[in-house]
């Protein structure tokens, strides 16, 4: 039972990342296709997006304490 539900939860996990990375690359896309980005400049945009939403994770997290 403990073996099907870690399965399971790494499932999840596998699935949540494949979900993430496509939305990344759509909006990469979307960057350089529509809005006329650099391949640089897309992905530093993408860059700068995820980092800011670890920074504003870790003001939620301390909002909660």
């Amino acid at each position: 039972e403990m073996q099907r539900s870690l399965v399971g939860s790494e499932m999840c996990i596998r699935d949540s990342l494949f979900t993430l990375s496509t939305l990344i690359w759509s909006v990469r896309k979307i960057l350089i296709e529509e809005y006329g980005f650099s391949d640089i400049k897309a992905n530093t945009a993408i860059l700068i997006a995820v980092d800011a939403e670890k920074q504003i994770s870790k003001l939620d997290a301390r909002e909660k304490l």
